[in-house]
């Protein structure tokens, strides 16, 4: 799943290189990010391990995929939010929550808000999500604004490459840390 994902993005990264359009590349793979949680998520709670042979003791035991969706569907809605579901129930379901890297640390979890702010500004263009993303990426200053896709161009004063490559390697650890169990 890493090296799949790992080529994901080298995919998305060098189209966004060829087109200049960062943003919708970083949606791309945001997109992912989204589904091998969900997936890494799934099969962890069923009791199977990773590839690098991480698995997570169980609090809770789901006997298939059916029960677990029983477990974590909202009302009556028909589509479930995986990663939604492992930020929220992951504390229930492990005795240690392997995807607690994803709130717990401060770069990562900041880098998330700052990467879901640029995508649902970039998806919605909502007065809400441009409110979150000049709070969340641009420090509330208003007067520093420039569109996603020049902001993800910037160079990142504190780590000296592209905003784009920034979050892009913070997604690639964040799936490492989740499927190799070694964030404490």
């Amino acid at each position: 799943m890493l090296d799949e994902f790992a080529r994901k993005i080298e995919e998305w990264s060098n189209w966004g290189k060829e087109t200049q359009l960062f943003d919708i590349a970083l949606l791309k793979i945001w997109i992912h990010f989204e589904r091998n949680i969900g997936k890494i998520f799934v099969d962890y709670s069923l009791g199977e391990g990773s590839e690098f042979g991480y698995k997570p003791e169980l609090k809770l035991s789901f006997g298939d995929e059916e029960i677990l969706n029983f477990f974590i569907r909202e009302g009556t809605k028909k589509y479930i939010d995986y990663y939604s579901a492992a930020l929220k129930y992951s504390k229930y379901i492990f005795e240690e929550n392997p995807f607690a890297v994803l709130e717990d640390y401060e770069e990562i979890k900041n880098c998330l808000k700052e990467i879901q702010a640029v995508r649902n500004y970039v998806v919605h263009e909502s007065v809400e999500s441009h409110v979150k993303y000049i709070n969340y990426c641009l420090g509330g200053d208003k007067s520093k604004e420039v569109k996603p896709n020049d902001f993800l161009k910037k160079i990142n004063k504190k780590k000296g490459i592209s905003n784009f490559c920034v979050y892009v390697r913070t997604l690639q650890a964040a799936i490492e840390f989740v499927l190799k169990g070694n964030f404490q």
